[in-house]
């Protein structure tokens, strides 16, 4: 099985399997986004983005594939990913005093 993958607040955790959702077949994959446009993107040529009824998100990568940080300055380097079937992580975070949980945004 392949190694994980973090591209900044992004982790692709290799998995097995892929559980039943609703897929669809794309090229470019915006994994994480950023109010801001500093989006972390994967492209791969005919890969499958699943999503499940409880909303986690699923990747099978058929040709090696590129994570880019689409920012112009203090990116990311630009990452590979192998073929495989990934789980998308998101890193959160937790707010004590607001006691919320929240994606970490670059």
């Amino acid at each position: 099985m392949n190694a994980p993958i973090r591209h900044g607040e992004v982790i692709f955790k290799p998995v097995s399997k892929i559980p039943k959702g609703q897929t669809k077949v794309v090229d470019s994959f915006v994994a994480a986004d950023s109010d801001a446009g500093h989006d972390h993107v994967l492209h791969s040529k005919g890969m499958e983005i699943t999503t499940t009824p409880k909303g986690m998100i699923y990747v099978n990568v058929k040709e090696d594939g590129t994570t880019v940080h689409q920012k112009e300055f203090d990116r990311h380097p630009d990452l590979p990913v192998v073929v495989g079937k990934y789980k998308v992580n998101k890193k959160t975070e937790f707010d004590m005093f607001d006691k919320v949980i929240s994606d970490v945004r670059d």
